[in-house]
């Protein structure tokens, strides 16, 4: 935006695709807010507890110091509706699983939260832990060596070759490979990089791959996870931290997300009516907002099926779910 000759001049570009631009020409910002919520959606209800005080750190390491600080909270009466867990809880950075020399006893730990009218969140992240060594996209196309001059930014800092990246990724023992790795590549259900083979990147656990959220069937995979009974995801005292969903890559780019050249499988239903699948390949590129508000809305319609249909009752509970990356619309999930 600027100013040239007494006006206000816009500009806008874009990478790849079509603009869609929606311009509302008012002042009145009642009316924006409504034409807004009509546009992008309306959030639900927060779940109330949520709104009360939420003790969040990086990181509790172990189920002895949550609960003592739990003890904490409660001797001093600080009142307190949240404790949360970040990566540290999982075993080896796979989520829906436990540290269990950190935290033995998951469930006895979220009975003592609960006792103390108390509630859990825990952290999950859109990355899964795999055994295949990073490798640094090298092309020409998967890398940022300027900006848009109109910027006024610097030249991007050169990407770490190859042999820095392998030497800074953890190597993966075979028993510690995550099952939800195992069965989101064996159903298809990932990212592929610009030869259409698996595309590993680098972020937590080290090598990892990632849900591909733009696939139905990967949605509806994520989702279901928060019903597996053998996860504390299912009890409806746990709540849901999606995080590094941007997605976060941690080499490759100096923009540490996804290479714009990955490509996504697209799939949905020809109509509300229909069960009829349309599947397309779009590149990174085209749909990089997207992918932290499909993957909110994975984790929601889960959450909502585990708490209107817990144990075969039917309940009517709020679900709290909080997603790092926010895009247009993510109201309607988090």
């Amino acid at each position: 935006m600027a100013r040239m000759d007494g006006r206000t001049v816009f500009e806008w570009t874009n990478e790849t695709g079509v603009i869609d631009m929606f311009l509302f020409n008012t002042e009145d910002y009642e009316c924006n807010s409504k034409v807004m919520v009509e546009l992008s959606g309306k959030p639900p209800l927060p779940l109330e507890t949520s709104l009360g005080y939420n003790q969040c750190r990086w990181n509790y390491h172990t189920q002895e110091e949550l609960l003592e600080v739990n003890a904490l909270l409660t001797e001093h009466k600080i009142p307190t509706d949240f404790l949360w867990l970040d990566i540290e809880y999982s075993d080896s950075k796979m989520y829906f699983t436990f540290d269990k020399k950190a935290f033995p006893e998951p469930e006895q730990m979220l009975n003592a939260l609960v006792e103390s009218d108390r509630q859990l969140v825990t952290i999950v992240d859109p990355h899964c832990k795999h055994t295949a060594p990073v490798k640094a996209d090298t092309s020409e196309d998967a890398q940022v060596n300027e900006i848009d001059a109109s910027n006024k930014t610097e030249e991007a800092p050169n990407n770490k070759s190859s042999e820095q990246i392998e030497k800074s990724v953890e190597e993966v023992e075979p028993e510690k490979v995550h099952y939800l790795t195992t069965e989101a590549i064996e159903k298809e259900l990932v990212v592929r990089n610009k030869d259409e083979e698996l595309f590993v990147g680098d972020c937590w656990p080290g090598a990892s791959v990632y849900i591909d959220f733009f696939n139905h069937r990967a949605q509806e995979f994520f989702g279901s996870q928060y019903l597996k009974k053998e996860h504390i995801q299912s009890n409806p005292h746990v709540h849901i931290w999606n995080d590094m969903n941007e997605p976060a890559v941690f080499v490759n780019q100096f923009e540490k997300t996804m290479p714009k050249n990955s490509i996504h499988v697209v799939s949905h239903y020809v109509s509300t009516e229909s069960s009829d699948l349309i599947v397309d390949n779009f590149e990174h590129r085209d749909v990089h907002n997207l992918y932290g508000i499909l993957m909110a809305k994975s984790s929601y319609e889960g959450l909502i099926k585990r708490d209107i249909c817990l144990n075969g009752e039917t309940r009517k509970l709020r679900s709290f779910l909080l997603s790092r990356s926010f895009y247009f619309g993510s109201q309607k999930f988090c």
